[in-house]
């Protein structure tokens, strides 16, 4: 044999060697490193949603201890359902107190009994001097349930004697006062 002929099949033999080589160790070893890396990959993926989710879960039970103490407190100020006549001669005695006719609409029909908490509507009509009006108001204010006003009108009634003939008997400087509010009811306990 020639040496051309040798040098032939020796590089020919070294190109078919590192062939053989590379697909059968280095292809195979390059693909199940990168399959690892991408089991590394999901891993830390996974792992980091089980510490979000773990601090997620810390943060919730930190709110709940602060939260529980106040508990009591909402309690007391939510009126406990069938309380409505005591509702109603609390809001007559303080109209009495500060000498204000009043007349209150109470709205139990449009409220969901089946919530945990009962938002019920209230309207209430004053008539008096204004002093004694907000007097009534800042009372109200600080009673043990909570009273949530959103519409409040004043009207003098020298005004309103010229519209209507039963506000005649008012004296005159004295003001009629809407109000619509909300309060929040225990609803009743279910068996």
């Amino acid at each position: 044999m020639n040496t051309k002929r040798k040098t032939l099949i020796i590089i020919s033999s070294a190109i078919a060697g590192m062939a053989l080589i590379y697909f059968f160790i280095i292809s195979p070893s390059i693909k199940e490193m990168q399959e690892i890396s991408q089991q590394i990959y999901n891993q830390r993926v996974y792992l980091e949603q089980k510490y979000k989710q773990a601090q997620h879960l810390k943060q919730s039970t930190q709110d709940i201890k602060r939260i529980r103490p106040l508990i009591p407190k909402l309690t007391n100020i939510l009126i406990p359902a069938g309380q409505e006549l005591k509702l109603v001669t609390n809001l007559e005695q303080l109209a009495k107190k500060h000498q204000i006719k009043q007349t209150i609409n109470l709205s139990l029909k449009n409220s969901d009994h089946q919530k945990s908490i009962v938002k019920v509507p209230i309207v209430l009509e004053l008539q008096g001097n204004f002093i004694q009006i907000l007097k009534y108001l800042s009372e109200l204010e600080q009673a043990n349930y909570y009273v949530n006003f959103h519409t409040l009108i004043f009207q003098p009634t020298d005004y309103l004697k010229k519209i209507s003939p039963q506000m005649a008997d008012q004296p005159t400087g004295s003001i009629s006062a809407h109000l619509e509010c909300n309060v929040f009811w225990h609803p009743p306990a279910q068996d």
